[in-house]
């Protein structure tokens, strides 16, 4: 990968996870670990420009004037309705 790509994928990397060294951002730093790393690893073939594009968007999107509670009351539907019965278990 050109140094120029290398660097631009940081800077992508860096907005969506801002812990990431904002001093560490051109092509010539490395990226180093922590000492006590707690990493997740998940089985797939995506990439992570293919990641950070599906990403790209997300969070932007305007709820039009007068459909915020329309809107809102679906997504709680969604959120809640499949796990409605572990909600009533558990708050019982």
């Amino acid at each position: 990968m050109d140094a120029e790509l290398y660097a631009t994928l940081k800077k992508r990397v860096q907005v969506f996870f801002p812990y990431f060294d904002n001093n560490a951002l051109d092509a010539a730093r490395l990226l180093f670990g922590s000492t006590n790393p707690l990493g997740e690893f998940f089985l797939g073939d995506i990439t992570l420009n293919q990641f950070l594009d599906a990403l790209d968007g997300i969070g932007t999107e305007v709820i039009p004037e007068g459909q915020r509670n329309a809107t809102l009351h679906g997504s709680a539907v969604r959120i809640l309705n499949p796990n409605s019965q572990l909600f009533v278990t558990r708050f019982s």
